[in-house]
């Protein structure tokens, strides 16, 4: 019995301290999609993260290239995710028999300190613009629709205040009706 507690007490030691010893750099899942009216921009983006302050290099090859704007080069913080905003602009003039949906690959580069030997981090995100041409929508199932998406593209940051603004009006809800009830008794 004691052998098994040892073992738990080690196990659970080591997973407190190994996570705080891990060098990491990464990013946020999934491509970065970027919804670009004909003749107009749009704006995504780039979830990035690092233990320390380190400064990371940026660019875009491929197709959509050169109607992406980011920033070259960015300073992440010592913890959490640093957004890095991708502006897509999509000329008027632009010819849609090219295709409505232009590829490129962005890369974040973290040059090692030089020395002896220098190791290079670099992480790859795929980008997709997405060329739509304007349309008037009248309907209101369609601009609720558009709100309701809208709502879940939001950043991380933006989504907690969102959704504790619509879990307070729901509770609120219940309250009314709950009082009202009562009331009509």
């Amino acid at each position: 019995m004691k052998n098994k507690i040892k073992f738990f007490v080690i196990t659970a030691i080591c997973l407190a301290i190994i996570p705080s010893l891990v060098f990491a750099f990464g990013e946020v899942a999934g491509p970065v999609v970027i919804h670009v009216p004909l003749g107009g921009s749009n704006t995504s983006s780039w979830g990035l993260g690092h233990n320390e302050t380190v400064k990371v290099k940026l660019r875009v090859e491929g197709n959509a290239s050169q109607y992406i704007t980011l920033p070259s080069e960015v300073t992440l913080p010592p913890s959490g995710i640093y957004w890095v905003n991708v502006t897509a602009k999509i000329p008027s003039n632009y010819n849609l028999t090219q295709g409505t949906n232009i590829t490129g690959v962005m890369y974040a580069v973290l040059e090692g300190a030089p020395g002896q030997v220098k190791i290079n981090l670099q992480l790859m995100k795929n980008i997709y613009i997405l060329v739509e041409q304007s349309q008037p929508s009248n309907s209101l199932s369609e601009q609720i629709g558009k709100f309701v998406t809208g709502l879940f593209a939001l950043e991380p940051t933006s989504v907690i205040p969102v959704t504790a603004l619509v879990l307070i009006i729901f509770i609120a809800l219940i309250y009314f009706m709950k009082t009202r009830k009562g009331v009509n008794k």
